[in-house]
C-alpha cells in the first residue's frame, strides 16, 4: 500500500494487495454515517466476508433506522453456496441491506468499488486484481461513483436468489 502523505492514517494511496483492500474497506465502513454503496463482481469473499466487516456493517445498520447498505453484485452465486456472511446479514436486516444484480450492460461492470456517504471510496478498475485507488475524503470523485451507482441501480433488480432462505 502506498500513500500520499506521511500520517500513519492516509488519506488517499494505492493498493497492490489483497490485505490493503481488507485494511482499507475496515476503515472506510467504521466512518460511514448515512449509506454503504458497494458494486462488485462477486462479493469480493476476500474482503468482505470477514467476521470483522459483518460486524462493522450489523452496528452500522443498527446504528441509525436510516442506514443503509446497497450492493450490486454481477454474480451472486457462488457467494450464496458458499455461505457469505454478507449475504446471511443481509438476510437478517432486510430493512438496511438491499442487493441488486446490475443489468448486464452496465459501464465499468467489470471494476469494483465501495462508495461511503458519497465522500469517500474504494476503487479496483479490474475485478480480477488487487491494484485500485483509495480515498477518505473526496467528495468531488465520491459523487461521480454515486451517480454511476444510482444509475446502475435504477436499472437494477432485485436478487432473487440473495433473499431466498436455503434451508
Amino acid at each position: 500500500m502506498t500513500n500520499n502523505t506521511t500520517h500513519d492514517e492516509a488519506i488517499q494511496g494505492t493498493l497492490q494487495r489483497r490485505l490493503d483492500h481488507q485494511s482499507i474497506a475496515v476503515r472506510l465502513c467504521r466512518q460511514a454515517k448515512k449509506e454503504i454503496c458497494l458494486f462488485t463482481y462477486d462479493l469480493e469473499a476476500a474482503i468482505y466476508d470477514s467476521q470483522e466487516i459483518i460486524d462493522i456493517l450489523r452496528r452500522f445498520c443498527l446504528r441509525h433506522r436510516q442506514s443503509q447498505i446497497r450492493i450490486l453484485v454481477k454474480e451472486s452465486q457462488l457467494a450464496i453456496q458458499k455461505g457469505h456472511r454478507l449475504i446471511e446479514l443481509s438476510r437478517s436486516l432486510t430493512t438496511s441491506i438491499h442487493i441488486h444484480k446490475p443489468a448486464k450492460d452496465t459501464p465499468m461492470i467489470d471494476s469494483n468499488y465501495l462508495l461511503i456517504d458519497a465522500e469517500a471510496y474504494l476503487f479496483k478498475p479490474a475485478a480480477s486484481q488487487w491494484h485500485g485507488v483509495y480515498h477518505f475524503q473526496d467528495p468531488a470523485r465520491a459523487r461521480e461513483f454515486h451517480k454511476h451507482f444510482n444509475a446502475a441501480w435504477d436499472r437494477s433488480q432485485v436478487d432473487p436468489e440473495a433473499r431466498r432462505l436455503h434451508i
